[in-house]
């Protein structure tokens, strides 16, 4: 008996980078709620990014998020994984030296960290991930517990506006990350649910949608 469905989200459930389901996903989430079998939508995005995903079925599903280093459900933080605060800070020290070509985030439990002031970077993370975020002068005075850095490297400058297609589709391959090493979200897939665990994850909107149906 089928427990738990958990699949990616950019490229399988929705195209790269864009906010909302098909409808038909929806739908389908529902149906397995109805049958008592868990859905986990898992992604690199912060938690807040995926919520706005799911908001027509958020608080039926469980999310894992940050490539596993945050997995919620019901209102809980089920596990949290930190990097090593030494790490982190070798990590960001090296990133600012980088130069004005590369733009970091820092991923916390409550959003991210930002210390760059690039407008189009900015409305990128706001308009085009939906991301919760801060600026602050220096993300590693904030003692807060650091999930994942990310580094972008910025080949949106020639782009008409904040907001094109351009930069929204460019910005997903761009990204680099670090974490605690051996975080991701199909090593946290393999908890025991009940008696039996299946995962079923797809690498195709149609394949996704017509596997949900047939379940």
């Amino acid at each position: 008996m089928i427990k738990l469905i958990a699949s990616d989200i950019d490229g399988t459930l929705i195209p790269d980078s864009t906010p909302d389901l098909y409808p038909e996903m929806v739908e389908e989430i529902k149906k397995l709620t109805d049958r008592g079998i868990l859905f986990c939508g898992a992604s690199g995005r912060q938690l807040a990014s995926i919520r706005r995903v799911f908001r027509e079925v958020e608080d039926q599903i469980c999310y894992i998020a940050e490539n596993g280093a945050h997995v919620y459900y019901k209102g809980k933080d089920l596990a949290l994984t930190a990097m090593k605060p030494e790490y982190a800070r070798q990590i960001v020290e090296q990133l600012r030296g980088l130069g004005s070509e590369y733009e970091f985030t820092v991923s916390t439990p409550h959003g991210s960290l930002l210390e760059t002031k690039n407008r189009l970077f900015l409305d990128m993370m706001k308009y085009g991930y939906h991301n919760i975020f801060r600026q602050v002068e220096d993300v590693l005075a904030e003692e807060e517990v650091i999930l994942k850095i990310a580094v972008y490297q910025n080949r949106y400058k020639n782009c008409r506006s904040e907001h094109s297609e351009h930069m929204l589709q460019t910005k997903q391959q761009h990204f680099r990350r670090a974490q605690n090493p051996g975080i991701s979200y199909n090593v946290f897939l393999l908890i025991h649910y009940e008696k039996l665990l299946l995962i079923i994850v797809y690498s195709n909107i149609r394949q996704s949608a017509g596997a949900l149906a047939y379940v």
